[in-house]
Formats: structure tokens, sequence, C-alpha cells
């Protein structure tokens, strides 16, 4: 391999990571930082993930 080829493997291979890892690590990073932060306001923060939760926030926030 000559080194244009090792350099556009090495362009390749970031793209592919900004484009794949990056929003992936971001949504794990989401759902950590809500579980987390709802522990601390409620007693079960596994409730952040249920839907009736979210659809109540949203109904109150909106006056639906």
């Amino acid at each position: 391999m000559n080194q244009k080829h090792l350099e556009i493997i090495k362009t390749t291979a970031l793209i592919v990571f900004k484009v794949i890892w990056l929003p992936c690590l971001l949504l794990i990073a989401l759902a950590v930082g809500l579980y987390v932060g709802y522990g601390f306001v409620s007693d079960t923060p596994s409730e952040i993930f249920q839907v009736e939760l979210w659809r109540n926030f949203f109904q109150q926030l909106f006056g639906n």
C-alpha cells in the first residue's frame, strides 16, 4: 500500500466514526444522563424510560 491509500483509509475511518459511533455514543450519554438526573428527583430512576411519564410531561408543557 502506498501513502495515498493509507490516507484514504484513515479519512474513511474517521468519517465512519463520526457518522456511526459518535451519534451512538451521544444517545448513550443522553440515556445515562436522564437516568442519573431523574434519580435525584425520583425514588425510581427507571421511570424515565416509560412512555407515560413523557406523555404526561408533554401534556403539561403544551396544555393538551
